[in-house]
Order: structure tokens, then C-alpha cells, then sequence
């Protein structure tokens, strides 16, 4: 293709339901170092595309930057809606970070909703000893939960602005499931497409169908909001 390819700065990884460990790629005589994960684009990859690995190290990222922040976000000398907006800026867009291509089990979930019950039990200098609810922190607050609603509104407007673009032909194809080759025999990986159908109550004809329409993937949105 054309391409000088430096062996020594370069390494392969190589996504399957059943990884290979055999397999070797060469570089004319020289074999390329091979990884089970690598961090591309500031988002960490696997041989197994599991993302439970992306959203514990955003979790912890984003803990690091509240711990930064501790004496602002904690300070009762602000007004409460002030620090959950420097929340929202500065510690919960760390943790979203590429959200709009994870894939969340229920495991993955209730790792997210901890940890934002973790910060706002921070933010009120609430401890755990103190046995307090989750409801009555809420209450403390008056607000509710964000966290999960804002992962599932960015992975439907994503879901509709790739579907509607021809310039991403490629990504419409893997979404859409028309790859060559049968699926293997095992239980059924749970999908990016899941979640959307999941949280929405849609089938994946009518999610197709709405990604076409603006107003349609507007309304749904509303609806969650």
C-alpha cells in the first residue's frame, strides 16, 4: 500500500468472541508485537470489544478530577446549583468521554449510578456511616438522577446523526448487522442496538425508521427528558 511501517513503534490488536492467541502478523520478516488492549483516541480497546474496562478507567478518571476539585465542589460557601453545574463541566464530561460507542450490561450500569451518588454524597460531605439513603440525598438536592439519561440521549442522537449520513456508510453497516460470515454458536452478546431498543421499547425497525427523521429522534428525546 505504500506505507514505510516503523516494526518497533507499531503494535497490532486483534477484536474477536474468541481471541487467537497464535496468530502472528509480519512485517516482511519481522513479527509485529501483538496486545490485548490498547488506548486509541484517549479510549482504551480489548480483544474481547467489552467496554466494562473504558468505563471503570472513566470512573476513576473522573474521580481523580473530583479529588482535584474537592475544595470547590465541597465548599458550602457556593450555592448548591453552582457546584452540580461545575459537576456537569468538569467531572461528569471526564467520565462521559466517547460514551455514544459503549455498550452497558446492568453490571456497567450500577457502576455508573454509584458513582454518581458517590459525588453527590461528597458534594454534601455525607458519610457513608451516617446511613443516609440514596432517595434522601436526592432530596437534599432536589434533583434526580442524570447520569444514565444523558448516556442513553447521546447514544440515540449519535444513533440518528450516523443513520442519516451517507458519509458513514461503513458505521451504518456494522450497526445494521449486514456483515459477511454466520454468528457463532453461544448465547447472543448483548448489543450497542440493545440498549436503544431496551430504553426506548422500540423494535430495530422502528429505531431505523425514526433515525430517519430529525423530528422523530426529537420527540424520543423529549419523551425521556
Amino acid at each position: 500500500m505504500g506505507l514505510n511501517i516503523n516494526v518497533a513503534k507499531t503494535k497490532y490488536l486483534l477484536i474477536s468472541k474468541k481471541p487467537n492467541h497464535d496468530s502472528k502478523l509480519f512485517v516482511g520478516t519481522e513479527v509485529v508485537e501483538k496486545v490485548d488492549k490498547f488506548k486509541y483516541l484517549g479510549s482504551w480497546m480489548n480483544e474481547n470489544g467489552d467496554h466494562a474496562q473504558e468505563i471503570k478507567v472513566r470512573i476513576e478518571m473522573a474521580r481523580s478530577t473530583f479529588f482535584k476539585m474537592s475544595r470547590v465542589l465541597c465548599d458550602r460557601d457556593l450555592s448548591l446549583d453552582l457546584r452540580l453545574r461545575i459537576v456537569r463541566c468538569y467531572v461528569f464530561s471526564v467520565l462521559l468521554y466517547g460514551v455514544e460507542t459503549w455498550t452497558l450490561t446492568q453490571h456497567t450500569t450500577k457502576k455508573l449510578e454509584a458513582f454518581e451518588m458517590w459525588v453527590y454524597r461528597r458534594i454534601l460531605k455525607i458519610s457513608w456511616r451516617d446511613r443516609v439513603t440514596n432517595i434522601e440525598v436526592l432530596s437534599r438536592l432536589k434533583k434526580k438522577t442524570e447520569l444514565i439519561n444523558t448516556i442513553k440521549r447521546r447514544k440515540l442522537s449519535y444513533f440518528g446523526h450516523v443513520m442519516r449520513n451517507d458519509k458513514y456508510r461503513m458505521l451504518q453497516l456494522v450497526i445494521q448487522g449486514k456483515i459477511a460470515g454466520k454468528r457463532s454458536v453461544g448465547r447472543r452478546r448483548h448489543s450497542w442496538l440493545k440498549n436503544l431498543r431496551e430504553w426506548f421499547g422500540c423494535s430495530t425497525t422502528s429505531l431505523f425508521r425514526a433515525a430517519a427523521s430529525k423530528v422523530k429522534i426529537a420527540l424520543m428525546l423529549s419523551n425521556l427528558r
